[in-house]
């Protein structure tokens, strides 16, 4: 007989969800360099070190090598995740946030071009490239709700840095 427990609420958040692999809220992510040849082997694209999300190797909001991931990966706790951690925030008001985000994410996305990714649409953004109205819109809603629920806040100056790992002071 096999022993099935539960999900745990943290593996149940994050399989229902994926959007930091999906970069929505990172261009990348920060690789040690010991780690640089297994990632490129594992198929992530390597920028400058770190490799590039959207993450490849996300499968229907799983991550297809979970246990060969980087290290950056199993360190990285959104702010919905450490809330629930700690106490502040529970399973089911979390999972509002998630179908919230990928409503706000997927509307997004259909409004860009194929095969535009996030991190793509983020780069014009800050370049001050002229997006049009309804994409400015949806993205400033979705920066905002991303900003407010999902990024931590230590993370408070995405605008200028994108990357898991990194230190937005030193960008």
């Amino acid at each position: 007989m096999t022993d099935v427990r539960p999900a745990s609420d943290g593996v149940q958040l994050c399989t229902s969800c994926g959007l930091c692999c999906a970069g929505a809220l990172h261009d990348t992510a920060a690789l040690a360099p010991d780690e640089r040849t297994l990632a490129s082997a594992a198929g992530l694209a390597l920028v400058k070190g770190d490799f590039a999300l959207p993450c490849p190797r996300l499968v229907e909001r799983r991550c297809a090598i979970y246990p060969h991931r980087p290290r950056v990966c199993s360190r990285y706790r959104c702010r919905l995740l450490s809330d629930m951690e700690g106490g502040r925030l529970d399973l089911p008001s979390a999972l509002q946030h998630v179908r919230t985000a990928l409503a706000l994410t997927n509307g997004l996305a259909r409004l860009l071009p194929e095969p535009m990714t996030l991190p793509e649409l983020r780069k014009l953004w800050l370049r001050a490239e002229q997006l049009p109205p309804p994409v400015q819109l949806q993205l400033a809603a979705t920066t905002d709700y991303l900003d407010r629920h999902f990024r931590p806040l230590s993370e408070a100056a995405m605008a200028t840095s994108h990357r898991v790992g990194a230190c937005p002071a030193a960008a």
